[in-house]
């Protein structure tokens, strides 16, 4: 059996600058002899399977070890870790978004409906439903995972510390999921830096992350069935604000319960010195 290898940062931007090119090659090529234009979404799904594809070749990732980490999560009861985090983590998705959302209706209310069908994907058929809902639940999760936690994170612990390398790779992470997002993502990635520092097994937070991203999916495919997926936002700033301040407070306690248990995972074994490539 091969010896498996880690992708470093560097090599992981070299990866992802040559799926940018050879994904913008392919996507024109496809254009021209289709003599139509493809969705920038397309570009960009290509760009991720391109680098999820580099990554796991070079890490020689074999089925036994696939098999081996399903294993592991049936084995250690991970399930239901995972459920009571999917509630709370999305209670508290749904409460920091709905007090965001509330402080800036009273600013601007057509400024916080713009924002929140910017976040949202343009979809008008069923195929592009269909796209937009495999990427949501898998490809993206997949991504993300094997770049902010299995590279970033994993590599930056063994230089800066695990808990530092946790608060770094989750703020990154937040910035990158839009403004109404930005906290909750936040606290969504540590919580699963811890997750994945306690079993070392990437299969749990992707996971954790399909489950958590299913939801909003199943919301979005209702929505386009209705008719409802850009309708302006009504908001009830006396109780919806109290009722997600309610959410927000109860899901942080828990939240900051479950750091404080799992504690041990944020301290540092040993930092190895290394290069990041």
């Amino acid at each position: 059996m091969k010896e498996s290898r880690e992708v470093g940062v560097l090599r992981l931007i070299g990866y992802y600058i040559l799926s940018i090119i050879i994904a913008s090659i392919t996507v024109r090529v496809l254009e021209s002899v289709l003599d139509c234009n493809l969705e920038s979404r397309i570009i960009v799904i290509t760009i991720q399977l391109l680098t999820i594809t580099f990554i796991l070749c070079y890490e020689r990732v074999s089925k036994e070890k696939f098999k081996s980490n399903i294993k592991e999560i049936k084995e250690k009861n991970t399930i239901k870790e995972i459920a009571i985090l999917l509630i709370f983590l999305y209670i508290f998705s749904l409460a920091s978004i709905y007090i965001l959302v509330a402080i800036f209706y009273k600013i601007s209310p057509q400024q916080v409906t713009n924002l929140i069908n910017k976040q949202n994907f343009k979809i008008d058929t069923t195929t592009q439903l269909f796209i937009v809902s495999i990427y949501t639940v898998i490809i993206g999760p997949i991504f993300e995972e094997l770049v902010f936690r299995k590279i970033i994170f994993r590599r930056f612990s063994k230089n800066i510390g695990i808990l530092l390398a946790a608060t770094i790779s989750s703020i990154i992470f937040g910035m990158l999921h839009g403004n109404l997002s930005v906290i909750h993502a936040t606290i969504f990635g540590f919580i699963i830096c811890i997750l994945y520092e306690k079993y070392n097994n990437i299969l749990v937070p992707i996971l954790l992350h399909s489950l958590n991203n299913l939801v909003p999916a199943c919301m979005r495919t209702l929505g386009f069935y209705k008719g409802t997926l850009c309708m302006p936002v009504n908001v009830d700033l006396k109780n919806d604000l109290v009722l997600s301040v309610i959410a927000f407070i109860i899901s942080s306690i828990f939240l900051g319960m479950y750091v404080y248990k799992n504690k041990e995972y944020l301290k540092d074994k040993s930092i190895v010195v290394e290069k990041v490539a």
